[in-house]
């Protein structure tokens, strides 16, 4: 709406020579101060700073290239602990869920897509078990092609599997990967963040080049900041080139940034047994 009130307030111009915009300092400024916020959050969103010290042992599990994933394999837990992995987002490609039960037998995976056409219990390997359920902001049910989709929530989705922990949580759900984020930071049962569930967070961040999409840029900077001060630090920041393109982002009103739209991101929690020192 705010974006919105100013393009109608700069149209208000006498002959196009913009003497309304310039006669006028506040709204002046309130355009140029959100032109160079939202600038500089796109830029600050598509340069996710690494902490190279957030994980002593990282590995690319499932396939090089879309797929696969860097794994931070030192925060999951020993063999002689339980250990569970939400996979969300199959499609056809579970080189990721093979490739964690082959080195990690004592994890087990609990894998959801309800675009794929399997049925619930149909599982793909002992250890991987299969939901034929979505993942949003809110339970939900959608019709996509003329076939229904049930939609639940990710802390709908624990209390139904009756889990409390999630040792590794991979979104791998394109552009709603957000919602199911903000539904782990704004969710009342997890409203400190020194209470979430999760120790290891792999998600898949789109990213326009617009610099002018304030919804979906605040919404991003809004959990990229909560996961921070959860505790959570990026120790993997990978250009998902197939099916990503690169793109300029301006960062100033003289300069731009050369950057991939689409990131796969992957946070850890910088205490080294989270899991084990919350319990």
């Amino acid at each position: 709406k705010i974006k919105l009130y100013i393009e109608q307030e700069l149209s208000r111009t006498d002959g196009g020579d913009g003497s309304y915009y310039r006669s006028n300092p506040l709204l002046q400024r309130i355009h140029d101060r959100m032109f160079h916020t939202i600038s500089d959050a796109s830029a600050s969103l598509m340069h996710l700073t690494l902490d190279t010290s957030a994980c002593d042992s990282m590995s690319r599990y499932g396939h090089w290239d879309d797929g696969g994933w860097n794994l931070c394999a030192s925060s999951l837990p020993p063999a002689d602990q339980p250990c569970v992995v939400y996979s969300f987002g199959i499609n056809k490609d579970t080189s990721f869920d093979f490739d964690f039960v082959r080195r990690h037998p004592h994890c087990t995976i609990y894998a959801f897509d309800p675009s794929i056409g399997r049925e619930t219990g149909d599982d793909f390997h002992p250890r991987i078990k299969f939901f034929n359920v979505g993942v949003s902001g809110k339970a939900k049910t959608e019709e996509v092609n003329g076939v229904v989709r049930e939609m639940m929530t990710l802390e709908g989705v624990m209390s139904m599997l009756g889990h409390e922990w999630l040792d590794v949580l991979k979104i791998d759900i394109e552009k709603s990967g957000l919602h199911v984020l903000g539904d782990l930071v704004t969710s009342k049962k997890w409203v400190h963040v020194e209470l979430w569930p999760v120790t290891q967070i792999l998600a898949e961040f789109h990213f326009s080049p617009d610099a002018i999409e304030f919804e979906k840029i605040a919404r991003s900077m809004y959990l990229l900041g909560a996961l921070e001060k959860g505790g959570y630090r990026v120790f993997s920041r990978d250009e998902d080139r197939p099916f990503s393109y690169p793109v300029n982002i301006q960062v100033s009103n003289s300069s731009h940034a050369r950057v991939h739209h689409v990131l796969e991101v992957g946070f850890v929690h910088s205490a080294k047994y989270y899991k084990k020192a919350l319990r």
